[in-house]
């Protein structure tokens, strides 16, 4: 019995502790962020929107993952095409 209630104390303890949908700590958004180092000369691209791609993209993996190693690189590639589609329909407005 005393071991039960160990695990369960041990259990809560870690998932009270972990970072959690909505309110990842600053340490996973800047893992987030660290994981687009790969594509900086696409994010260069977008100019002046530069930020609000990353904002974008740290926000979204936020609500969508309890943290960023729960995420999957189909899922963050499905993040990166979400948060293009406001630049780019800006952009076509802008030119509009």
């Amino acid at each position: 019995m005393k071991k039960i209630i160990g695990f369960t104390f041990s259990f809560l303890l870690l998932v009270a502790c972990g970072s959690k949908k909505g309110s990842w700590s600053e340490e996973e958004k800047q893992i987030a962020i660290k994981s687009l180092d790969k594509h900086k000369a696409e994010i260069a691209a977008f100019g002046k929107d530069k930020q609000a791609f990353i904002d974008c993209y740290v926000e979204t993996m936020e609500q969508r993952y309890e943290n960023f190693d729960a995420s999957t690189e189909a899922g963050r590639n499905l993040v990166v095409v979400d948060c293009i589609k406001p630049i780019v329909q800006k952009r076509i407005e802008e030119t509009n």
